[in-house]
């Protein structure tokens, strides 16, 4: 990312800025299909986006935390598989509540005096933590599946302590690596830098490309797994389950449509520098399929498991 680059919209803090002014979208006048529809006069962008985001996660949180509580008072539930899915749905909910978040941001602050970066990481500090965690989870969830169907025995044996505390580790040491990094980057770089306060933001300069690189790295890493676990079943006798075939065109559908989508679509904006309009309507709707995505990540594997 180019450092000097900068626009009306989006100027970029230097070292004798108090607090610079950024708004995480432009005029609202500037978007003239809403405009003729009259939607402006109702409701401004920014609270469009944040108050529709919000909905879908507060569903997606009730939903995750009723499969979390489920899980754990089942015994039946305690395989590796399941206690994975669990743990995917908490952390998917801490990330959810960043839009809460965000929304009372936006209600109670005005576009004249944003949050500031530094205020906004230890705002958003758990959903950034759950964030990393949640795909981390998810391609270990993949990983679960794929280490079941070729080594089935061996997979039945595992102690699941010991596997779970494995996994949890690696997802743990991840998510505090990238959350370090990112906090170096905010309050050495841009501390007063103001913005909406959406976990992306906090993602700036070489934190921003990373996020988005591991994320697709990830998300194919995850597809990979479950292609295999097609490829491996596809070999052996038998009809093949129509439910296993469900699962996993759903979970390939929804890593797609959420965060795989999201950073392609991010990296091609900063890319190609789309800016105004244009970039707002990209960003609102990859952004509402992200939404969507993780709020269904948990009946999409509990379902389908």
């Amino acid at each position: 990312m180019d450092l000097n680059r900068t626009n009306a919209a989006e100027p970029v803090a230097t070292s004798t800025t108090v607090v610079t002014t950024t708004v995480s979208i432009v005029d609202d006048q500037s978007h003239n299909f809403l405009v003729v529809l009259g939607i402006t006069n109702i409701i401004s962008l920014t609270m469009l986006r944040v108050v529709s985001k919000s909905v879908i996660s507060f569903i997606g949180i009730v939903f995750n935390l009723d499969l979390v509580y489920i899980t754990f008072k089942t015994r039946s539930l305690h395989g590796t598989c399941n206690l994975l899915i669990a743990l995917n749905a908490l952390f998917t909910a801490f990330f959810e509540f960043s839009y809460i978040t965000e929304l009372i941001i936006a209600s109670t602050n005005n576009r004249s005096n944003p949050v500031t970066l530094s205020h906004c990481f230890w705002l958003q500090l758990f959903s950034l933590f759950g964030a990393n965690c949640m795909i981390i989870f998810i391609l270990f969830i993949g990983i679960d599946r794929l280490l079941s169907t070729a080594f089935p025995t061996w997979h039945n044996r595992i102690n699941t302590r010991y596997y779970l505390t494995t996994i949890i580790g690696l997802c743990f040491l991840y998510s505090l690596t990238m959350a370090f990094r990112t906090f170096l980057i905010v309050f050495q770089r841009y501390p007063n830098k103001g913005l909406g306060c959406q976990v992306s933001d906090l993602y700036q300069d070489e934190a921003k490309s990373m996020i988005d690189r591991n994320n697709i790295i990830l998300n194919l890493t995850t597809l990979g797994c479950y292609i295999g676990v097609w490829i491996l079943i596809k070999r052996t006798k038998g009809d093949v389950s129509v439910r296993l075939f469900k699962s996993l065109t759903a979970i390939m559908l929804s890593v797609f449509g959420g965060w795989f989508l999201f950073s392609i679509a991010t990296m091609i904006i900063d890319q190609f520098g789309i800016i105004a309009a244009p970039r707002w309507y990209i960003l609102f709707s990859v952004g509402l399929l992200q939404s969507v995505a993780d709020a269904s990540h948990a009946p999409i594997l509990y379902a389908f498991r």
